[in-house]
């Protein structure tokens, strides 16, 4: 691995950051709050040592020059400070700052204040850019050891075309800005590498971070197959649903089942057109009264003798608390989940029927 050391100053790196992509493919978004870029800043104030830089150099990708490897977060942190976008804070236990320093943008501050910042030398590794794609993410996931990367970030930075399939369905399926759960920290992705487990599981199984990092180390995934093909096609089902109430649909465990519900619906031949109503409907009052069981299941669990009678929704919610992920608790709930959504949709077949005069 080929690389050079340079010294910018924080202006330069302001000037240049139309230059520099701070968030290639393998790199996670924004997740730094406010006061983790004022604190950068403070530092940056008193004189403090900031961690190298690493930037690599990228061709054919204009207007980018370099791709950040390491340091996105310090970066955002900068380029925000010096548009105003947050000012300098005072942290208690921390020697004082100058009364004509705190609680000013960097616009405002005293010139000589606005120079100090400004000269900051940063300290940059610039990576040549001909270093190959698995060098870099091998660093990237290197630099990162004893930080805060949750799994599906992690699983991210990795080769192959499980990962190009999953990065492309979390980014840009019409599904996951429907549902209500977050996009941060990859959190759809996380949800399109689940559909694509079960998928090649041909139903319920084990969904911990094992069998998803052991997926996605498969090279001979074929994002063109009968299995990519299926998994798109349930999504896209699924987002025809979700579009009947937008942000509705909250939870990774009840993503899972109605998933893995629809796409036993597609096996049987069943006809699912013209219903995406009924099923969300039916998705909601079923998350309704799962909620209400759980208040009560645990209470009478404890009061009860040992031959308790679980009721369907008891199962399903205690295998939506106890170890969701794994292969016997996602099967456990399939069961309950697939009979409820069948008869639900009887029911309201049935009460589209016709009346008969006698």
């Amino acid at each position: 691995m080929k690389s050079s050391l340079a010294f910018w100053t924080l202006l330069t790196v302001f000037q240049r950051r139309h230059l520099i992509d701070p968030q290639p493919g393998y790199q996670r978004g924004a997740v730094w709050d406010v006061s983790k870029r004022q604190l950068l800043i403070d530092s940056i104030l008193r004189g403090y040592d900031i961690p190298k830089l690493y930037l690599r150099s990228v061709n054919k990708r204009p207007p980018f020059e370099f791709e950040v490897v390491d340091g996105q977060q310090r970066l955002r942190a900068i380029w925000n400070f010096l548009d105003d976008e947050f000012p300098v804070a005072d942290f208690e236990g921390a020697s004082d700052l100058p009364a004509d320093v705190v609680g000013k943008v960097f616009s405002k501050l005293p010139p000589p204040y606005r120079d100090q910042i400004g000269l900051f030398p940063l300290a940059i590794t610039v990576l040549e850019a001909d270093t190959p794609q698995v060098e870099v993410q091998e660093l990237f996931l290197r630099l990162q050891e004893g930080l805060s990367l949750n799994a599906a970030e992690k699983r991210n930075a990795m080769i192959g075309p499980v990962r190009e399939f999953v990065y492309d369905l979390g980014e840009n399926h019409s599904l996951f800005p429907l549902l209500g759960m977050t996009a941060k920290r990859y959190q759809w992705h996380e949800l399109a590498a689940i559909a694509l487990l079960l998928e090649r599981a041909d139903g319920p199984t084990d969904l911990r971070g094992a069998p998803l990092r052991t997926m996605y180390l498969d090279d001979s995934f074929d994002p063109l197959g009968s299995v990519a093909l299926s998994v798109r096609n349930i999504l896209e089902y699924l987002a025809a649903v979700a579009r009947q109430d937008p942000g509705s649909m909250r939870t990774r465990w009840g993503f899972v089942d109605l998933y893995l519900a629809i796409r036993q619906l597609f096996l049987d031949g069943e006809s699912v057109g013209g219903i995406e109503k009924d099923v969300l409907d039916h998705h909601l009052l079923f998350e309704d009264e799962r909620l209400q069981a759980a208040g009560a299941l645990e209470e009478a669990l404890a009061a009860a003798d040992d031959d308790y009678a679980l009721r369907d929704i008891d199962r399903y919610v205690l295998a939506f608390k106890r170890e969701g992920a794994t292969q016997e608790n996602v099967a456990r709930r399939h069961e309950v989940y697939l009979s409820r959504l069948r008869q639900y949709l009887s029911d309201r077949r049935a009460s589209d029927l016709p009346i008969t005069e006698p």
